[in-house]
């Protein structure tokens, strides 16, 4: 020692450093948040430390599933009820998995369970609690429910949201589904979820979209395209008093911009009295005959293509022939401006008929192009029927068409006739088998001077398609991936869940979505060039998968396939046609076709035949045999 005189110095000062360190650590470790549980009723409820919102787990197949937004960062988790667990109250989060969790109660019972814990995509997160003893299930489209709100970014920060919230359902078809679209009403304009200051905001639930961003991704594109008035969206992991509603798109309402633009033309000389509504039904109009008519008359309007099917007898709006329009601005639509705008639709839908090129003084060619080649593009099932806007703006003589709105059940998303991406919007009459499509696109397709225009249009558009379908598509896959695992989790055991997508796997969903482009594109090359252009085609694994036909327990069948195959008839076993209708998908209703690649292994059963089955001969099932 006397030769390293100061040994015992140094290791005593690395041994206070040491523990100083440790201590440092272990007081770090412990102040960092925890995700704190607690059992009441047999219910799971969880939140992070530090915060004062509380969730409800939800149990599927008896796993109770914890659904946390994106901000949490606990790191483990801990008992906050009357007893402690066996691992003295603190237990590692482990994602995904399901863990067994024995809590020892002061009695010395135990309590077991199964959780399994997820984690949510960077997206915002909005809480909405309802006044009083209002649950999810109460919200409905007629009455208002009150609440507050709050919305927390993918960082944590919480966003103002001054002032208390009301809520009611929204949507047709979309609010029959279990997962719901909602729309949020403020007393005064607030900004949420990175998106400008609105007093309205709506909430689409995507159900029947598998990819879960469809809209979000369209809403995207019609801007990129150049239509004004697009809907800006983002997406949000929505809670409704803590229990888990899903991946939803926020975004604002369709009438929202255009609206914009009318309160400041209009405002001051919109006289307001009694709102009693007149339904003229000899002269085909909805509108308010106590008001009077503002004194321009052609001023800022924005319409709606609809059906009778959706049509409101409290809404203004005008009807011709078997086609009716909802008037979404103004709302207090007077009796003069809603026969203006009947006419002025009236004149143009006259000379579509007689491909008259009269016709574009009346409307503008480029915003109808524009939307004809994005609407045709996605292939979108309400086009031309429903969800189909147009707009005037004041002192302008042109219709403009948009902005675009409802795509989630485009790109094939639905079943049936839609998958067959060979086939134009302009047959989508013939698959709703109505007769109240509007048919303007179709008869301007044969129009010698709107065919020159939308060459052009197309050729400039063209190339974001093509960046959309190689690339833009796995960006948004990318983003929201964790929050549609929670999403599909949460919504599985729904009666409508088999509609939603036609794989089981979310990768699945997204590779059938750039195939399907990549098929639309092919398809509008030859229908607007005229020829074919090169095309990247979509990738596929070196995988093999697995196609399994079976009756109950009794294996008929077993094929081995390539990825992205598509299936043939002859590799389909017969079977009694008496009993049975047809072979399909076992996750879901629809009927084996060879419109859809194969992507993972799949196991098909029969459906069975009763006395008032029907197959559908009008749907072809196998392309191109």
């Amino acid at each position: 020692m006397k030769a390293f005189p100061h040994l015992k110095k140094i290791v005593i000062i690395l041994v206070a450093v040491l523990l100083l360190a440790v201590t440092g650590f272990l007081a770090f470790y412990e102040s960092k948040p925890y995700l704190e549980i607690s059992v009441v009723n047999d219910e799971w409820y969880y939140g992070q430390s530090g915060d004062d919102q509380r969730y409800r787990g939800w149990e599927v197949d008896g796993v109770t599933h914890l659904y946390l937004p994106y901000f949490f960062s606990a790191s483990k988790m801990i008992y906050a009820g009357e007893g402690i667990d066996e691992n003295d109250g603190s237990i590692p989060i482990t994602y995904d998995e399901p863990v067994r969790l024995r809590l020892l109660n002061k009695d010395g019972s135990v309590y077991e369970n199964d959780i399994c814990i997820h984690k949510g995509s960077p997206v915002y997160t909005i809480n909405i609690n309802l006044d009083g003893d209002y649950e999810a299930a109460a919200i409905n489209k007629e009455d208002y429910i009150g609440g507050s709100v709050r919305v927390t970014d993918p960082d944590g920060r919480e966003e103002p949201v001054p002032g208390d919230v009301l809520i009611k359902g929204r949507g047709n078809s979309t609010w029959f589904a279990d997962k719901q679209p909602y729309v949020l009403y403020f007393d005064n304009k607030i900004a949420m979820a990175g998106l400008d200051a609105s007093k309205k905001f709506v909430l689409l639930a995507n159900y029947y979209d598998g990819t879960k961003f469809l809209n979000n991704m369209m809403f995207d594109l019609n801007r990129e395209a150049g239509m004004y008035y697009s809907v800006a969206s983002s997406f949000a992991d929505v809670y409704i008093n803590g229990n888990y509603r899903g991946l939803y798109t926020v975004c604002e309402p369709v009438d929202n911009n255009v609206g914009k633009l009318g309160q400041k033309l209009q405002k001051a000389n919109r006289s307001v009295g009694p709102l009693d509504m007149v339904s003229d039904e000899s002269a085909g109009i909805r509108a308010y005959s106590s008001l009077s008519d503002p004194d321009d008359i052609s001023g800022v309007y924005l319409i709606e293509k609809t059906i009778s099917e959706y049509r409101k007898e409290d809404e203004p709006g005008f009807r011709f022939g078997s086609y009716d329009f909802a008037m979404k601005y103004p709302n207090n639509l007077t009796v003069g401006e809603a026969k203006f705008v009947k006419d002025r639709f009236m004149t143009i839908d006259d000379l579509i008929r007689k491909k008259d090129p009269a016709v574009f003084k009346y409307i503008d060619i480029d915003s109808f192009a524009t939307r004809y080649i994005l609407e045709e593009f996605a292939f979108d099932s309400d086009a031309m029927m429903t969800s189909w806007y147009f707009y005037y703006r004041s002192g302008d003589p042109l219709l403009y068409a948009g902005p675009g709105w409802d795509y989630d059940g485009a790109f094939g998303e639905t079943n049936n006739e839609f998958r067959e991406y060979t086939r134009s919007i302009f047959e989508i009459g013939d698959i709703w088998q109505s007769d109240e499509m509007l048919e303007w696109d179709r008869l301007l397709f044969e129009m010698p001077e709107y065919r020159s225009y939308l060459i052009k249009k197309y050729e400039q558009i063209r190339p974001r398609l093509v960046a959309l379908y190689t690339d833009g598509v796995d960006g948004y896959a990318d983003l929201v991936h964790d929050s549609v695992d929670m999403d599909m989790i949460r919504w599985c055991e729904s009666e409508f869940f088999s509609e939603s997508g036609h794989y089981k796997q979310y990768d699945s969903t997204v590779k059938y979505l750039k195939f399907y482009m990549y098929q639309r594109i092919r398809m509008m090359d030859e229908k607007i060039f005229g020829e074919e252009r090169p095309l990247k085609e979509p990738s596929n694994s070196a995988d093999e998968h697995v196609l399994t036909f079976k009756t109950d327990d009794e294996v008929i069948k077993t094929i081995k396939v390539q990825d992205g195959a598509l299936i043939r008839s002859d590799m389909i076993p017969g079977y009694d046609k008496e009993k049975f209708l047809y072979w399909r998908y076992s996750h879901n209703l629809e009927e084996i076709n060879s419109w859809l690649p194969v992507y993972e292994d799949t196991e098909f059963v029969l459906e069975p035949a009763d006395d008032d089955s029907e197959d559908d001969d009008d749907v072809e099932i196998f392309a191109g045999e």
